[in-house]
């Protein structure tokens, strides 16, 4: 089953995403409610060098923001010798200058607009389907 971690410091966007994706009961939707909690949660979860399939990112965060969790997660990622998850930013913000393009490709990390949750979800169940997923076994 593919495995989604979203990590966000309001509850609301990790238990819309859950709802959303109720009905494709193919899906693990966890959450994390910092950035610092999402990499207490990576190693928690790992199975055969892959954690999560996609973990969505608040980009502004309190603490840590998203950009810098998503860094982290590369980083414990490339340490580990885990396979790559896919990274979506999701922000209200429509000013992204701060993030270049070259930074998302580097992170292999998409931007997504936070008010358009039924694209989001149109492209997780696209995406991220079982026959596709890297975690196994689950």
């Amino acid at each position: 089953m593919p495995r989604i971690l979203v990590v966000d410091d309001f509850d609301d966007f990790p238990e819309l995403i859950r709802t959303s994706l109720k009905e494709h009961k193919e899906y693990i939707v966890d959450s994390a409610d910092s950035g610092e909690n999402a990499l207490k949660l990576l190693p928690q979860n790992c199975i055969d060098h892959q954690c999560y399939d996609l973990i969505i990112i608040d980009f502004a965060m309190p603490i840590m923001d998203g950009l810098t969790c998503a860094k982290r997660i590369r980083d414990l990622e490339k340490h580990l010798g885990w396979n790559d998850a896919g990274i979506i930013f999701f922000t209200a913000y429509s000013d992204m200058t701060r993030v270049s393009s070259s930074i998302l490709r580097d992170l292999n990390a998409i931007v997504w607009d936070k008010y358009k949750i039924h694209e989001l979800i149109d492209h997780i169940i696209k995406e991220f389907t079982v026959d596709n997923c890297k975690v196994q076994g689950v």
